[in-house]
């Protein structure tokens, strides 16, 4: 059962190197690739229509000066944000912080509620959403998908 986060801090750095931007169709590639649940779910939701929305909702790209993207954050469409990505050879670099970051920074822009919803198995993900400024909610959340 997921635990719920709500972002409590607010601020940003640019990393040296990269260039934060959004995602754009050209990246859906790299979105699929890194979620982690594209396999269990492909039979029901195809990769393609999960990340075709992306105009939809804010989203975070940092990328190489050359333009590669290697890390990605977007926000769900129940209004969480997830699908935090760090290609390997860029991890340690902070750069899912500042993609979370930017992130939460363009949500609360709009008006909206900063949250994450972290499965309460995955400590890295709880530690990691500490570490950023996000705040621990006393309540769990269960999702239920209605399949007709």
């Amino acid at each position: 059962m997921p635990f719920l986060f709500k972002f409590i801090v607010h601020f940003r750095t640019k990393p040296n190197g990269f260039k934060i931007s959004e995602l754009k169709e050209c990246h859906q590639d790299i979105v699929g690739r890194s979620w982690s649940y594209g396999n269990e779910i492909g039979q029901f939701c195809c990769t393609r229509n999960y990340v075709s929305p992306l105009g939809q909702f804010p989203t975070v790209c940092i990328e190489t000066e050359e333009g590669r993207p290697v890390a990605l954050e977007m926000q769900h469409e129940y209004g969480a944000i997830g699908l935090l990505y760090v290609e390997p050879e860029y991890r340690k670099m902070k750069l899912g912080s500042i993609a979370t970051r930017a992130l939460s920074e363009k949500v609360k822009n709009e008006g909206n509620l900063i949250f994450a919803c972290v499965d309460e198995n995955n400590k890295p993900s709880i530690l990691f959403h500490e570490k950023n400024g996000f705040k621990r909610l006393p309540f769990r959340v269960c999702f239920m998908e209605y399949i007709f």
